[in-house]
């Protein structure tokens, strides 16, 4: 049972409905429970580590728990107080660095808005292998903590996007977030949830690896109902024209139709066959 520090209540259910999707057993911790029976600790992004002390003092309390005894995932917040916590020390503001690591730094830096959207930026790891991350924050690792190792870096600031530690990965980025689904963002650190489980077995959900599966994927995540072109074109990939589009969703068999979204905008209905 993977245990999940409760984020702010706009944004747990990304993190329930991500380990829904995957197939992993999870639950939501309450204020003061132990970890007793669980066998991962998922420590959510949110506001500024600093920011909460009773979010914090929880969180020292759960990752102190759990470090070095079971497997700890720490997604962007997570990250930071895990190196935190292990004696490293953080950038308060990343307003200096290159790009841009959030769309909002204000509204990042205190409670969490679900509609805040992400900017997007590459990582590069050691072997030179890259791809596009999210971004929705401003703090960051500025001295890593002894015991951690970096896996991977923004490409363009060097700013720490991924850590390892004592069976436990840290990452910068949201592979929780629904625009992430089936990305190698998202990808990378569901197989490193797979490698690490430790119960029973966990059933297979085939990895995205083609334009077709992508479009399916996206849009039983977003259960058939209205999305525009542009947004699906957005998560996929934006050199695909609406041509291309509709011949890939008849592919799948979806039946469609035009409609006209609450913006006024021209959108797409569509139905499960």
């Amino acid at each position: 049972m993977i245990a999940i520090a409760p984020s702010h209540i706009n944004q747990l259910g990304n993190y329930t409905n991500w380990l829904t999707k995957r197939n992993l057993p999870h639950k939501v911790l309450s204020p003061g429970e132990s970890l007793r029976g669980c066998t991962m600790l998922l420590l959510c992004g949110g506001p500024d580590v600093g920011t909460s002390r009773q979010r914090d003092e929880a969180e020292i309390k759960w990752f102190k728990e759990a470090y070095g005894n079971i497997p700890v995932l720490g997604v962007c917040r997570g990250l930071q107080i895990s190196n935190v916590i292990l004696g490293g020390t953080l950038y308060d503001n990343l307003d200096e660095k290159k790009i841009k690591h959030t769309s909002n730094k204000i509204e990042i830096a205190g409670e969490p808005s679900p509609l805040l959207e992400s900017s997007w930026h590459d990582v590069v790891f050691e072997d030179g292998r890259r791809f596009k991350v999210n971004s929705r924050h401003h703090q960051g690792i500025d001295r890593l903590a002894d015991g951690l190792r970096i896996i991977a870096k923004c490409s363009e600031d060097e700013v720490l996007e991924m850590v390892e530690g004592d069976s436990a990965l840290f990452v910068q980025w949201h592979p929780e977030r629904e625009d992430v689904w089936g990305t190698e963002a998202e990808e990378v650190v569901y197989n490193w949830l797979k490698l690490h489980y430790k119960e029973s077995s966990v059933p297979h959900v085939p990895v995205v690896d083609n334009p077709k599966q992508k479009i399916g994927n996206y849009l039983r995540s977003k259960g058939f109902t209205t999305v525009s072109n542009d947004r699906i074109r957005k998560s996929i990939d934006s050199s695909y024209s609406d041509d291309f589009l509709y011949k890939l969703i008849q592919e799948n068999r979806f039946e469609m139709k035009r409609v006209t979204d609450k913006n006024g905008l021209i959108a797409l209905k569509f139905l499960k066959l």
